[in-house]
C-alpha cells in the first residue's frame, strides 16, 4: 500500500543513519591505512649473508731433472746447463760434448801417482797436439781439475806439456813427468770455446789424466 504524500520521517531516524554511514565511511577508511602500512613481523630485519667458500685444489706436478721448468712459449736464454736462475753451480766435462779434437778420449778410473782416481778423462797419448775443444757458452766463471800422467805409461822419463786455451788464449800450462800431479784452478770467465791440449813430444804410450774437470758458475 502505497505511502501518503503527507508521511514525514521522523528526524531521529535520518540522524542514526547517517552516523552509520558515516561510521562505516570512517571504519573502512581506517582498516584501508591500516592494512596498506602493515608489514610482517621482522620485515624490516635485514636478512642474513650466506658466504660461499669455494675451496680449490691446486696439484703441482714435480719437474723432471735438468728440465727449465719454462712454461710453453717462452724463450729465456739458456747455457749449457739450463735457463739463468735455474742452471746448476757446477758442469762436469763428461756432461758436455766435444765440438772439435782429434784425441781419443774416454772417461775411466785410472791410476795416477799410486791412486785411482775416479771420474777421470783419459786422452791416449803418442801424438802432437791431442786437444779436446768444449763450448761453454761464456756461462762459467772456473775450471778445476787435476791432472798427470796414468801409472801405466810406457816411459818413466817422458814429459807431456797440459794447456788449458781459452778463445785462442793460453791460460794455463804445466809440464808433468811420471809420478808427478798437479792442481788447475783456471779462470775461464766470458769463455767461449775452450780447449784442453796435451803436447806429447816424447810420444809416450798410455794416457794423460784430467781428474774430475768441473766447470763453475
Amino acid at each position: 500500500m502505497p505511502l501518503s504524500k503527507n508521511v514525514t520521517v521522523p528526524t531521529a531516524l535520518l540522524t542514526a543513519l547517517a552516523g552509520v554511514v558515516i561510521g562505516t565511511l570512517v571504519t573502512g577508511t581506517t582498516v584501508y591505512f591500516v592494512w596498506r602500512d602493515w608489514k610482517p613481523p621482522n620485515a624490516d630485519a635485514p636478512r642474513p649473508e650466506v658466504t660461499v667458500t669455494a675451496e680449490h685444489t691446486v696439484t703441482a706436478t714435480p719437474t723432471a731433472p735438468g728440465h727449465s721448468g719454462t712454461a710453453e712459449g717462452e724463450d729465456p736464454e739458456e747455457g749449457p746447463g739450463g735457463p739463468p736462475g735455474e742452471r746448476m753451480d757446477d758442469e762436469p766435462l763428461n756432461g758436455l760434448e766435444p765440438v772439435d779434437g782429434n784425441a781419443a778420449v774416454e772417461w775411466g778410473k785410472p791410476m795416477m801417482n799410486g791412486e785411482r782416481r775416479d771420474g777421470s778423462m783419459m786422452v791416449e797419448l803418442c801424438g802432437v797436439g791431442e786437444v779436446i775443444a768444449y763450448d761453454i757458452g761464456r756461462d762459467w766463471k772456473r775450471l778445476e781439475t787435476t791432472v798427470g800422467l796414468a801409472d801405466g805409461v810406457g816411459a818413466s822419463d817422458g814429459s807431456v806439456t797440459f794447456e788449458v786455451i781459452g778463445d785462442g788464449e793460453r791460460l794455463a800450462h804445466t809440464m808433468l813427468a811420471l809420478g808427478e800431479e798437479e792442481e788447475l784452478s783456471v779462470d775461464v770467465e766470458d769463455v767461449l770455446r775452450l780447449e784442453l791440449s796435451m803436447a806429447d813430444n816424447d810420444c809416450l804410450e798410455g794416457h794423460a789424466v784430467w781428474v774430475d774437470p768441473v766447470l763453475y758458475a
